[in-house]
């Protein structure tokens, strides 16, 4: 950990506690090495109390530079458009509109 950065991730949380509806929204071709795609399942497992824990996913591996960074397949470089309305959709299907 480098002083006075933040270095969490969702890995780092405890999800067991969610109770809320969960996205996992995932690239397939993310190549940054502290967001596997192949961690999407336990992430999924993790989510005991959610009362729905759904996984989407898109695959588009353009970018360049830091495979961590947003100019790659991590920051859905090139598909931006794509993973908004995917999460968009999701939220109008998933959220009650009392939440909204």
């Amino acid at each position: 950990m480098v002083a006075g950065l933040m270095c969490g991730t969702v890995y780092n949380a405890d999800l067991g506690r969610m109770a809320i509806p969960v996205l996992i929204f995932h690239n397939e071709q993310d190549a940054c090495k502290v967001s596997p795609y192949s961690g999407v399942r336990g992430l999924q497992s993790a989510l005991k109390n959610a009362p729905r824990k759904d996984i989407v996913s898109i695959s588009h591996g353009d970018g360049i530079g830091d495979a961590c960074q947003g100019m790659s397949a991590h920051g859905y470089l090139g598909v931006e458009g794509q993973a908004v309305a995917a999460i968009a959709k999701w939220i109008f299907t998933n959220v009650p509109q009392s939440a909204k």
